[in-house]
């Protein structure tokens, strides 16, 4: 009989190995305030039986699901890394999988996997993205971080980093309360001499926030040849190589963005923004360099600048991509690329948006955030927790109980200018009588 209770306890036990082996998480902070970055390692084991995609994150409130819009960056095999803002109320959250598909002991199963983590009541600072990935070492990269500062008060915040790859742009700078400055990180791929992943660390009164800079191999995704009308436009590839020994360089020009294309969801309203970067790899300068939208992009998209008339050799240069800078975008799907065009040669930045449909909700207290009230400013963090379900007070049209109102005040005013006027009549009539 004991034997039999052990052997018992014992599969439990097991079970509960299995599927904690199955999906392991680790929170890069110990402790999160209100408004901070989640940042998550996923760890998943060969018993998972498919790709962890970012429409499988959630976060869980006390049980219960609530709105977030999740970043997923997968780093190399079953290794992942999720981020995204954290809402602006303290309690007891959890870090949630959904649906996910295994297999335990041969038996193919479908579950949710969470991890519990605690919202201090304090606020401090957000930053967006919470990782950055280097996917080809031999090639050089400028990322850009957005730090936003949550206090009501003035915040000085500072960076720094370890590895020699790394150079930052500034060593710190202060904020004002919800402002929200871009810190420019060069990544260097001469100073790489082994594979060594960097962290930018940013402080602020006695807080630390970590961001990792991730040295590893992308998986290349293949943008399906694009349909071009234009019959001067030649396909990089299929370029004809110059008989002199001058080779023609294929795509002298290149994006060097974090990542080399943009996949994203957008809640109804909802905006992103971000540079462009791109680089002039040959010894001698390209004149005539613009950019166009394909597919339906130019729908909800536009660029600061479409025409620069030279990129010198090695400049950098950059133009700034607003995606629904109005809010006004209707819920859809927008696929395309933002097309380089220069020597009639292209190099696509592939984009593809969602949309989301509008949600209407019920108004159950004051909205913070509030996107129509907004002012607009070069920060995609704001774009997480945008609530539109109401107009500013001068936009509202007036509700039931207010029309009552307007209504008994017009009575009254009646009622008070016919009181006076009687009052009047019976004054003179008065007067009148006495005189006789």
């Amino acid at each position: 009989m004991k034997f039999f209770l052990f052997l018992v306890i014992m599969l439990v036990f097991s079970a509960f190995l299995v599927n904690a082996d199955t999906l392991s998480f680790e929170f890069v902070q110990s402790n999160y305030f209100k408004g901070d970055t989640l940042q998550v390692w996923i760890n998943a084991s060969e018993d998972v039986q498919e790709e962890i995609k970012h429409t499988d994150l959630g976060l869980l409130k006390e049980g219960s699901e609530i709105i977030v819009y999740p970043y997923l960056v997968k780093l190399i095999n079953d290794y992942y890394f999720a981020y995204y803002k954290l809402p602006f109320e303290a309690g007891q959250y959890s870090f949630l999988v959904k649906d996910l598909l295994y297999l335990d002991n041969g038996v193919l199963k479908s579950e949710d996997f969470i991890s519990d983590f605690s919202i201090i009541d304090d606020v401090s600072l957000n930053f967006n993205p919470g990782i950055f990935k280097v996917a080809n070492t031999d090639s050089d990269y400028i990322f850009q971080l957005f730090v936003k500062n949550n206090k009501d008060s003035v915040i000085n915040v500072e960076f720094s980093k370890s590895k020699p790859y790394t150079f930052l742009g500034s060593n710190g700078f202060s904020l004002n309360s919800g402002q929200t400055k871009v810190l420019e990180i060069f990544f260097d791929h001469i100073y790489v001499n082994n594979i060594e992943n960097d962290v930018i660390t940013v402080s602020t009164d006695g807080r630390t926030y970590e961001i990792p800079i991730w040295l590893g191999f992308e998986e290349q995704i293949v943008d399906p040849t694009p349909e071009i009308n234009d019959t001067n436009v030649t396909l990089p590839g299929n370029e004809t190589v110059p008989e002199d020994n001058e080779t023609e360089v294929t795509d002298a020009i290149q994006f060097v963005n974090q990542y080399s294309y943009l996949n994203e969801t957008l809640g109804y309203g909802e905006r992103t923004e971000g540079s462009l970067f791109f680089r002039n790899y040959i010894n001698r300068t390209i004149n005539d360099v613009s950019f166009i939208f394909t597919g339906n992009l130019n729908q909800i998209a536009k660029l600061d600048t479409y025409l620069f008339e030279s990129v010198a050799p090695g400049e950098v240069n950059k133009t700034f991509l607003s995606i629904n800078r109005e809010g006004g975008a209707q819920p859809g799907e927008y696929t395309g690329s933002v097309r380089l065009l220069y020597e009639g040669k292209v190099v696509d930045f592939p984009v593809n948006i969602v949309i989301e449909n509008q949600e209407i909700v019920e108004n159950e207290g004051e909205v913070e955030d509030g996107f129509v009230e907004q002012e607009i400013t070069e920060d995609p963090l704001n774009g997480n927790f945008y609530t539109n379900d109401t107009l500013p007070p001068d936009d509202q049209e007036p509700s039931g109980k207010t029309w009552i109102w307007v209504f008994l005040g017009i009575l009254l005013v009646i009622a008070v200018t016919l009181f006076i006027i009687f009052k009047k009549k019976i004054k003179k009539s008065k007067t009148t009588f006495f005189g006789q």
